[in-house]
């Protein structure tokens, strides 16, 4: 086996290394906050106080969707399921709670009741699945989930 030397050493270490300028970093993104609390940074929704730094004003995704009406969850809760119409939309509201504090861009939009149940949008798809999963261990009956054409819109009632 030949010997190594500092020769054969030198030879093999990559030419360059030693004066070269270290590549420079990114600077840190601005935060983008939002009138409803939320702000993001380097493209991360997050709920709090946003860090120091230059802060844009803006408007986050589900703002957006509560200011145009385009909900991306649909829920219908037939009438025989609204029973304890409070019991029923506490479910509701602590399936919100709880979503939010995961994805803070998951919220309710609306909550209303009429002749054939209860109808709830929500401002996302993952706050609508967990609110009929709730509903579903509750009332021990099978949500049926159909997506809606175009713009990811999530549908969600139960069959009779």
């Amino acid at each position: 086996m030949p010997e190594i030397t500092r020769s054969v050493l030198r030879h093999r270490r990559p030419r360059g290394t030693r004066n070269t300028v270290p590549p420079e970093r990114p600077k840190p993104a601005d935060a983008l906050v939002c009138a409803c609390g939320l702000y993001q940074m380097r493209g991360i929704w997050h709920e709090g106080h946003p860090p120091l730094g230059e802060l844009r004003e803006g408007t986050c995704p589900a703002c957006e969707r509560q200011r145009s009406g385009a909900a991306a969850g649909r829920l219908h809760v037939p009438e025989r399921l609204v029973e304890p119409l409070e019991d029923v939309v506490g479910l509701i509201q602590n399936c919100e709670r709880h979503e939010r504090a995961e994805h803070p861009l998951e919220r309710l939009m609306e909550i209303r009741k009429d002749r054939s149940g209860l109808w709830v949008t929500t401002t996302g798809p993952h706050l609508a699945r967990r609110i009929a999963h709730g509903l579903a261990r509750r009332f021990h009956e099978k949500p049926r989930f159909r997506f809606g054409a175009g713009r990811g819109e999530l549908r969600i009632d139960w069959q009779a």
